[in-house]
């Protein structure tokens, strides 16, 4: 699960995240590393360490796919 896009539902989901803690993990975005969970004081590090395989930091942008181009090129016979 992204931390940085979750709404606070998803977030509940998460071992011992309520819903106090799925607002203070909104509060403190974006993350660019789970740890940081940790190191802005958001969770505890024994409640981060028991989700810590379930969640991720995705940056904007990454992992997104580029549209893909199409490349039309016109016949060199005179034809439209």
């Amino acid at each position: 699960m992204d931390i940085n896009s979750a709404g606070r539902k998803e977030l509940m989901t998460l071992p011992g995240i309520g819903k106090a803690e799925a607002e203070k993990i909104i509060a403190h975005r974006p993350y660019l590393t789970k740890t940081e969970l940790v190191s802005k004081g958001v969770l505890p590090t024994g409640p981060f360490l028991s989700l810590r395989h379930q969640v991720v930091a995705m940056q904007p942008g990454v992992g997104k796919r580029r549209p893909s181009r199409t490349v039309v090129v016109a016949p060199m016979d005179g034809r439209p």
